[in-house]
């Protein structure tokens, strides 16, 4: 699955570039280590039934009553909230397919057993995973209002609990039960020539690359545990002020410092030179113990540029030949950020990034130039 799409919780969010989810020689996939069986459809959903299925089932599972629903995604979206009587909710989820479903009940039940920082799974039959309610903004949400200067106190407990997740899942031997993701040498090819996809003929060509050098030093070491898809968008901030993650249908095994390029390379997360370089000497030795703390730093930069290639594509592929998006609209219902500021900041970042590594050089001037060229889209 090089490039397919990831079936997510909404049509407006699928990431291209999509690495294979193929089991590692001697491993489990995790749908079969799942409860097989455990999460069955119950028939072919359809907009126009789902939400009254899952009420009718949450009523049945709970023995209480459903006095409402709220879509926070908008319609269409996998996840939404149903609200009992008196007050309290849980999120009802319902993803494409039983093999993702059964592999996230998996990964959410080992995790929270290890106490990580992911929400408890309430009930998951016929194919409905109902889970614990979060209540908490967005982290994209929290790091929108955050002035510059704070921005790193927002992202701390955000690196935490991505340890925390790291350390969790070695305690319950996930890396032997999930597949492993984005080792296959096509999948590295297209993902470091997603500059060369940008689906528009008004920006610039990119630059010559030494890909099969830059696909060694991306090359997958000991597979380790990783969220993947672990966006802002995707991470809620607690009352106390901790991060939990949610959305784990699509984790896998890989380095863990590719969850910190899909969050610290993402389009809503501000750029800020100082308090990045503050985070990542803190954190790097604690998410990627493995490696030495230079040899982590030049791994995640020199990833998170191609990365960011692959966010771009994805805006510009959604906006097409129409308007940008409203950005107001796109971060409340946690939509990709199809506007003119998250794509310019997407390519100021990846040129800095780009300047970090050697290999990856050419593509700073690059970046620039395509800023540019997006103010006349």
């Amino acid at each position: 699955m090089a490039t397919a799409e990831r079936p997510d919780d909404g049509p407006d969010d699928r990431l291209v570039a999509q690495p294979e989810d193929r089991p590692a020689k001697g491993r489990k996939d995790g749908a079969v280590a799942a409860r097989r069986g455990a999460g069955q459809p119950g028939g072919k959903q359809t907009a126009a039934t789902r939400i009254p299925n899952a009420v009718a089932l949450a009523e049945r599972c709970f023995q209480r009553k459903v006095r409402g629903y709220a879509e926070p995604g908008g319609r269409g979206r996998r996840s939404f909230r149903l609200i009992f009587e008196d007050g309290q909710s849980l999120i009802a989820t319902r993803r494409r397919s039983v093999k993702r479903a059964d592999l996230e009940v998996l990964v959410l039940r080992a995790l929270r057993q290890q106490g990580a920082p992911v929400p408890a799974v309430l009930a998951y039959l016929e194919g409905w995973l109902f889970q614990q309610d979060l209540s908490g903004p967005r982290l994209s949400q929290v790091l929108a209002r955050a002035p510059q200067d704070r921005v790193r106190y927002c992202l701390a407990p955000a690196l935490e609990s991505l340890v925390k997740i790291r350390q969790a899942a070695d305690r319950a031997d996930l890396n032997r039960q999930v597949a492993v993701l984005g080792s296959r040498r096509r999948w590295l090819q297209r993902f470091i020539m997603t500059p060369a996809a940008l689906p528009l003929q008004r920006l610039p060509a990119p630059p010559q690359l030494e890909v099969a050098e830059i696909a060694a030093r991306l090359a997958v070491g000991p597979p380790r545990f990783i969220k993947w898809d672990a966006r802002p968008g995707n991470a809620i901030m607690v009352e106390d002020g901790s991060v939990h993650w949610v959305d784990w249908e699509n984790c896998g095994c890989r380095n863990p410092l590719d969850d910190v390029a899909w969050m610290l390379a993402d389009e809503f997360m501000p750029d800020e030179p100082t308090g990045e370089a503050y985070l990542l000497n803190h954190f790097l030795p604690r998410i990627e113990p493995e490696m030495r703390p230079s040899d982590a730093l030049a791994y995640l930069q020199l990833y998170g540029v191609f990365h960011t290639a692959v966010r771009l594509r994805l805006i510009l592929q959604l906006k097409g030949q129409g308007e940008w998006w409203d950005p107001a609209l796109c971060l409340a219902r946690d939509k990709v950020g199809v506007t003119l500021d998250q794509a310019q900041l997407l390519c100021l970042r990846g040129a800095r990034w780009a300047e970090s590594h050697p290999l990856s050089a050419p593509l700073a001037r690059w970046y620039r130039q395509t800023a540019q060229a997006l103010s006349a889209l």
